[in-house]
């Protein structure tokens, strides 16, 4: 097999091309990005997040909240006041140009 001086020059050049950007992807782009699920300290970042989460939840499951203000008689009086009616004329809705001033 004859290889010339620029064949063997290309591939040393990808060569180290590829060498290049294996060790950015797997060591400055793994630490900086913080979610390297794979390793030791991606799991350990997982664990915490997940410890986060559920010391929230436990959080929220503490929360009562008083439900009897639905059964008085003053709420189920209320009325929706963004009917359809409201509005007018369909086709209507707002002013010609909603950009000129008030007078």
């Amino acid at each position: 097999m004859n290889l010339s001086r620029n064949n063997i020059l290309t591939i040393v050049l990808v060569l180290v091309l590829l060498a290049t950007a294996y060790i950015w992807y797997a060591y400055l782009s793994g630490n900086s990005s913080g979610s390297a699920v794979g390793t030791a300290g991606g799991a350990n970042v997982i664990g915490t997040q997940s410890n986060e989460f559920l010391g929230l939840l436990n959080v929220l499951k503490g929360i009562k909240m008083d439900t009897a203000f639905f059964d008085d008689t003053l709420f189920k009086n209320l009325k929706d006041a963004t009917t359809l009616e409201d509005l007018g004329a369909p086709g209507q809705a707002g002013r010609p140009n909603p950009f000129q001033p008030l007078r």
